[in-house]
């Protein structure tokens, strides 16, 4: 099945504010179509118009290909050898910050393609699951974004060196959710007990 479009979906919050710290104000998605009209997503957060821009890059000579060039037509069930071309390709503008961010997020949406072409999680095609629970990490900021809450009551976390807790690092206590703490680093690293996480998770505001 080959590749017939790769385009960047450029995605920004209307309401922003200079002020806050939120990498979730805005984003951009790959979306990778094959012929048969089926798409894979992939995501990365870096500013939307420079890895649109990125995307958009002509070809230059055999290090600053097009990105588009390097995968029209091509296999989208081969995705290592698209990781591979596409690095090569790109190396002279790619090879280390925005560009290995958007070469990250095709990689996603190409991995997300190929299990749909194939009908199976994309997991599976990556080896299959690894362990049945997972530990939820959580990335907080200096400041909350706009004035939205994080939970009833904030708990401050330990500060990296495991010797003094931040005031600004604070996880989302829901009274009888939060359990066990891992204190020292990563410094915003929290555990919750299944399905405890859960229901701390769906208190958070979007």
């Amino acid at each position: 099945m080959r590749i017939s479009r790769i385009e960047c979906l450029r995605i920004r919050s209307p309401n922003l504010n200079p002020q806050d710290c939120d990498g979730a104000a805005e984003t951009a998605v790959i979306r990778i179509t094959a012929e048969n009209g089926a798409y894979g997503l992939g995501e990365t957060d870096a500013p939307p118009n420079v890895i649109s821009a990125l995307l958009e890059t002509p070809t230059a000579h055999i290090w600053s290909r097009s990105i588009r060039d390097l995968l029209s037509g091509e296999n989208a069930l081969e995705v290592e050898r698209l990781w591979d071309r596409l690095y090569e390709g790109t190396i002279y503008h790619g090879r280390r910050g925005l560009g290995i961010m958007l070469l990250s997020a095709i990689d996603i949406a190409l991995h997300d393609l190929r299990g749909k072409l194939l009908g199976v999680p994309t997991f599976r095609l990556l080896g299959g699951a690894a362990r049945q629970a997972v530990i939820p990490y959580a990335t907080l900021f200096p400041s909350i974004p706009q004035g939205r809450s994080l939970g009833r009551s904030p708990l401050p976390l330990c500060a990296a060196d495991g010797k003094g807790s931040r005031p600004w690092i604070q996880g989302s206590q829901d009274v009888d959710a939060v359990r066990r703490f891992d204190y020292g680093p990563p410094a915003n690293r929290f555990r919750l007990r299944m399905p405890e996480d859960c229901r701390c998770g769906h208190r958070i505001d979007d």
